[in-house]
């Protein structure tokens, strides 16, 4: 009877230890759908370049593109008559699908002497047509703001400039001078940004993922840089899941030789890590990106070598809520 008794005790204190606690982040799964591989071209002098990058259809598809860029059309110095570029040197790649933006780069001699160059944007239809177009750099110009981030939420400038990339109007307009040349993602409807920006030497190491509200003067490290002996992790792109809690971050390893990359799911409501996972060790990687579709959809890909690896996630969480955005212990700038 006493055993029998010391058994039901046990039972229940095992069933109360297994529940969740009061107030415990919302549980998220993550699925690994599936890891493909794709070579990467040569470029014989007549061909390419090519697009690279993934997408997903409507019907959650993942789907992988490497068409020619020059399939969407050309790109040439007459796309910036006030320029005169002379003996110009063009060439056209495929910033992001799904709304799919070329950007056209030209480069040569203008009228006082000087190399000018020019870059525009354009926005390309499921048909390959030619939707929009927009100069970002005149060729007598010498600095512009950089494109540190192209989503399907937004483009986003080193000067916080936003263009949406569907239409290439202004969403936000420029908040200061150029700034941060390292990744940055506006968070939707928010007038909060993630940025990336680290210090890290052999002595001493600082920064990592900001979270900055440039009109209120505040910014806050939400993730310090993860160094370690031999280099440190690199945040070459971000991405947040609908509700802007679940922050995607794509990683490679800096370090002499090769490396490898990361993907890591940060809970920017909990400030912590929730999921990451490594790829490529002992590899020179390159190219990383993030791409969403419907439905928690990801794709985390890479050139690794000579072959592109896309990684496609299926991530849910089981009781979201929307992240409420507030900076703690703030900083003003």
């Amino acid at each position: 009877m006493r055993i029998r008794i010391l058994i039901l005790f046990l039972i229940a204190l095992l069933s109360v230890a297994a529940l969740p606690a009061c107030g415990a982040p919302p549980a998220l799964e993550v699925e690994k759908r599936s890891i493909t591989t794709h070579p990467q071209r040569l470029i014989d002098g007549s061909q390419g370049p090519w697009v690279y990058l993934p997408y997903f259809d409507n019907e959650r598809r993942l789907h992988w593109s490497d068409e020619q860029v020059a399939e969407a059309g050309g790109c040439a110095a007459d796309w910036f008559p006030e320029g005169g570029i002379r003996a110009p040197r063009c060439h056209r790649t495929t910033v992001l699908l799904n709304p799919r933006v070329d950007e056209c780069y030209c480069i040569g001699e203008i009228d006082d002497g000087r190399v000018g160059s020019g870059i525009a944007f354009v926005g390309v239809g499921d048909d390959r047509a030619e939707r929009w177009r927009r100069i970002h750099q005149s060729p007598p110009q010498r600095m512009t703001p950089s494109l540190v981030s192209a989503h399907a939420e937004g483009m986003v400038f080193s000067n916080r400039e936003i263009w949406l990339p569907a239409t290439g109007e202004t969403i936000r307009p420029r908040s200061g001078a150029v700034e941060n040349y390292y990744p940055t993602y506006h968070l939707p409807g928010t007038n909060l940004f993630l940025e990336f920006n680290a210090d890290v030497t052999l002595f001493h190491s600082k920064g990592g993922l900001y979270l900055h509200e440039p009109e209120a003067g505040k910014r806050e490290l939400v993730l310090p840089v993860d160094d370690r002996l031999q280099g440190y992790f690199d945040i070459d792109d971000i991405a947040a899941l609908p509700g802007g809690r679940w922050i995607l971050l794509a990683e490679d390893f800096n370090t002499r030789g090769p490396g490898k990359v990361r993907f890591e799911i940060f809970d920017l409501e909990e400030r912590r890590i929730v999921f990451k996972e490594e790829f490529a060790k002992g590899h020179y990687v390159s190219m990383l990106k993030i791409t969403l579709g419907p439905e928690g959809n990801v794709a985390f890909s890479f050139l690794k070598g000579r072959e592109f690896v896309v990684v496609h996630y299926l991530i849910r969480s089981m009781m979201e809520r929307p992240a409420p955005h507030v900076i703690q212990n703030a900083k003003s700038e």
